[in-house]
């Protein structure tokens, strides 16, 4: 069995049955033992990837955890790669992005570059990845562009409900103000504002001064 693990941290399960036995050692050899094969993605730099220029290489790389913007200058890489491919390396590549790229998209993304890749072949790998990376560009642009507006409408929800609880607090300020200069009773003017009993007390003090 072989593991394909792409996580941004190290990978630490056992990667032995015996690892997981307590005693274990005891037996030395005597004991059945199951091992499996980890590839770490994460753990190969991108110069090494880029080296071995074939179809798993293309697919670490791709498969990094990195961030969009990196992603877009990879995948114009590797359009000289994937022009070299094999007719049934081409499919394979375009079978694994579609099943693992794929549902991360967007579904408007998503369904664009399904239709590019069906429409292509190895010989315009690097159209196809140029087309891709486009489609890929825009969807981060809209979103960010999504992202900076829902902002300022947030924004300014958030000023209009903090004016108006400030006016508020304004509002039963003044009234507390007028309630001590009629004299009437700390309790009293906390209880009617619903202001905390020292602030009134400190409004009083002002007052006095």
């Amino acid at each position: 069995p072989i593991v394909l693990y792409n996580g941004a941290g190290n990978w630490t399960a056992c990667q032995s049955f015996k690892e997981m036995l307590s005693g274990a050692e005891l037996f030395q050899d005597y004991l059945v033992d199951f091992r499996y094969i980890l590839i770490d993605v994460n753990r190969y730099d991108k110069q090494s990837l880029m080296e071995l220029a074939n179809l798993v290489g293309v697919v670490f790389l791709l498969d990094q955890a990195i961030d969009q913007d990196e992603r877009f200058k990879r995948l114009i890489q590797i359009g000289d790669v994937l022009e070299k491919l094999n007719p049934q390396g081409f499919t394979l590549f375009s079978i694994w992005f579609k099943n693992v790229v794929g549902p991360n998209l967007p579904e408007k993304t998503k369904e664009e570059v399904f239709e590019i890749i069906d429409q292509s072949n190895p010989k315009e790998a690097k159209r196809m990845i140029s087309n891709m990376a486009e489609s890929f560009r825009k969807t981060y642009e809209e979103a960010l562009q999504e992202g900076i507006v829902k902002g300022k409408i947030e924004g300014k929800i958030e000023g209009k409900m903090e004016g108006k609880i400030e006016g508020k607090i304004e509002g039963k300020i003044e009234t507390a103000k007028n309630m001590l200069a009629e004299n009437m009773p700390d309790e009293l003017i906390a209880k009617v504002t619903s202001l905390p009993l020292e602030q009134i007390r400190e409004l009083k003090e002002k007052k006095m001064h």
